[in-house]
């Protein structure tokens, strides 16, 4: 609580969300070992500023909750590791721990604490989206959630016209950009 105190909030939701990973990049170092299993304290994270996945990824997700970003932890398996059996789901079938954020204006992202792209967060690494996700602490709802990536699509059409000998180009471009969603 006190370390997410110390992060700035912002003019809009975004805005500190901005805010929280920008700190949270410059201050945290991932250990590089994998998993979903926590073995540090927040203190001795908060001392050491290194740590697991799980460990940086509950973090993240602590100090998100603190700012009053709503934020879900969510287990899942990574494209390497295979897809889920959600008829009989079993601990070992997980190899990551990351966060689903919903702001208020709608937007929703896929975090990953360790991996949070420089320019973006916006797009999650493609291995993270394996079909399903299970909500941690999601109370009486359904806990196996679809995830599924932040979509970006650019059209670009062009047209040519020869005339007297010269090459005009026309250019029209049409961009969508589609979130992402939890279902």
């Amino acid at each position: 609580k006190k370390y997410a105190e110390t992060i700035l909030n912002g003019a809009t939701e975004k805005e500190t969300l901005d805010n929280v990973v920008k700190r949270f990049q410059n201050d945290f170092k991932w250990n590089e070992f994998k998993g979903i299993y926590t073995n540090k304290t927040q203190k001795e994270i908060l001392d050491t500023r290194s740590s697991n996945l799980a460990d940086l990824n509950v973090l993240f997700n602590s100090i998100l909750t603190n700012k009053g970003i709503n934020a879900d932890l969510i287990l899942l398996s990574s494209r390497s590791n295979g897809k889920l059996v959600t008829t009989f789901p079993y601990l070992d079938q997980f190899d990551y721990v990351i966060n689903s954020v919903k702001l208020k204006d709608g937007n929703s992202y896929v975090i990953n604490a360790v991996d949070i792209p420089k320019n973006t967060y916006k797009f999650a690494p493609l291995s993270l989206f394996n079909d399903y996700g299970f909500v941690l602490d999601n109370g009486d709802e359904e806990n196996f959630v679809t995830l599924n990536q932040f979509l970006s699509e650019n059209h670009v059409e062009f047209k040519y016209t020869v005339k007297d000998d010269e090459l005009i180009e026309q250019r029209k471009e049409a961009r969508q950009n589609k979130d992402w969603a939890l279902s």
